[in-house]
């Protein structure tokens, strides 16, 4: 049993980079864990590796800047969990090309979701 035990916890952004370190972290400190990210491959691969190391994960596919699902995952995380005790939010995005070329939608797409 680890200090986190008994706790559940949210890692937004959980499907790969710092986002998936920190549920690793997570999951060896015994959190009930639930990850969520846009891409549901990249979800699914995350958890089976947090699995693997005997870790309890819950997955739901969720892009934050959408307002409902945004609840959905909180309810979602309510319901199967009984409770949030904590919350991390790791997603981020980018868009590869030189600034010069980027359109007022691509600036408010990396501003809203980061």
């Amino acid at each position: 049993m680890g200090p986190l035990t008994g706790r559940s916890a949210v890692v937004i952004g959980g499907s790969s980079g710092i986002g998936l370190a920190i549920a690793h972290g997570l999951s060896e400190a015994g959190a009930d864990l639930t990850l969520s990210a846009r891409t549901e491959a990249k979800l699914n691969n995350a958890a089976d590796e947090l699995r693997a190391k005997g870790g309890e994960v819950l997955t739901v596919p969720c892009d934050i800047n959408d307002p409902d699902a945004s609840a959905d995952l909180m309810d979602r995380v309510v319901a199967a969990r009984g409770r949030l005790d904590i919350l991390v939010n790791s997603q981020g995005t980018t868009i590869l090309k030189p600034v010069a070329e980027f359109s007022p939608a691509d600036y408010d797409t990396v501003m809203n979701t980061n």
